[in-house]
């Protein structure tokens, strides 16, 4: 049911839209220096006055469309194909605020401490959960419209894609044999220092979660200082650092649940399964296109890893195993579609 006041659901879109995309300006992926980070830590009181912006529109949505749905709604359950327009967008309002309000909660807690990663972080953190709420709210605003929803997702799903890469990078570094001898471990750190130190000049370094980027900083210096102590250096010390890390960098992981990543994820994995494995006869080698296309995927699984940058040695039956395993964890539903 479209609302009977289109004017008033273009004007609710055109704030919406204009608040992603006053969203869509701020960067928080600051260089490590000072200035930059006194800066971001300066600004937090404007990140709270524009949360609360944000929950004033979002209340004023809800007020305009909540009677609308309610008055058509019956007593009986209604069917998720039934789901108005309306309620849809009160539907995500609701999720919108809850967002919000442990934003704000904790973005205050972190300006009361005067900690200065914790207030940039925390920033960080609001300006991302909120943008990634209300991008859907826009879409459904427009939908109720019959306007086509923007497109937003691409310099989001970029900047992700470098990411996990850079973070699958880090963990190949840390890879070493589970028995490692006290000897490996030292040549896996100072490996990884070298490699890090790499990292931090290339563009793509600033796009790391600032809260990741402070931890890893932390890690380092102890794992210098270490180093540095030569052979008198205590092992187990060596080897609770070097478990630091790597707990670490396994944790940055979980960048692949980002939605921008899960949608691409497995939209690639469904396209790369037909084109090599639901067809006859078989492809007995991987288009170099497809190829080219699955290197995106790397830091998504280790065995993927390995066989992303071991591509040219494996054709496309050494593939399905892993490509089949992780579309059953990404796409549940792609058996049964497959199936049919």
């Amino acid at each position: 049911m479209v609302s009977s006041d289109p004017t008033k659901l273009v004007d609710f879109l055109h704030l919406v839209s204009g608040f992603v995309d006053e969203l869509l300006t701020v960067d928080l992926n600051l260089p490590d220096e000072p200035e930059a980070l006194a800066d971001a830590t300066t600004a937090a009181p404007r990140t709270i006055a524009m949360l609360d912006r944000a929950k004033q529109l979002l209340i004023e949505i809800d007020n305009h469309y909540e009677p609308q749905w309610s008055a058509n709604a019956s007593d009986e359950d209604i069917a998720e194909s039934d789901i108005t327009p309306e309620q849809e967008i009160c539907d995500l309002v609701f999720l919108c605020l809850n967002e919000i309000r442990p934003c704000r909660k904790r973005l205050v807690r972190a300006i009361q401490s005067g900690n200065q990663a914790k207030i940039i972080a925390t920033s960080g953190e609001a300006y991302r959960r909120l943008n990634t709420a209300l991008i859907p709210l826009e879409n459904a605003l427009a939908r109720a419209d019959g306007r086509i929803p923007p497109t937003r997702m691409e310099w989001d799903l970029e900047i992700s894609l470098q990411v996990r890469r850079l973070y699958a990078d880090l963990r190949k570094e840390l890879q070493t044999v589970p028995d490692a001898t006290d000897a490996q471990i030292r040549e896996s750190l100072i490996s990884f220092v070298l490699r890090f130190d790499d990292m931090k000049e290339r563009d793509d370094y600033r796009f790391l979660r600032f809260d990741d980027r402070v931890h890893l900083d932390s890690l380092l210096k102890g794992t210098r200082a270490w180093l540095r102590e030569g052979q008198e250096g205590d092992a187990k010390t060596g080897r609770r650092i070097w478990q630091e890390l790597v707990n670490l960098v396994e944790l940055m992981r979980q960048i692949s649940i980002r939605t921008e990543l899960r949608t691409y994820d497995r939209q690639l994995i469904r396209r790369a399964c037909r084109e090599l494995f639901d067809v006859e006869p078989r492809p007995e080698v991987m288009s170099p296109h497809l190829e080219e296309e699955l290197v995106n995927l790397l830091g998504l699984d280790d065995e993927l890893d390995w066989l992303i940058r071991n591509a040219t040695a494996h054709p496309p039956k050494f593939w399905e195993h892993c490509l089949r395993r992780l579309l059953d964890k990404i796409d549940p539903t792609a058996h049964h579609l497959n199936e049919e």
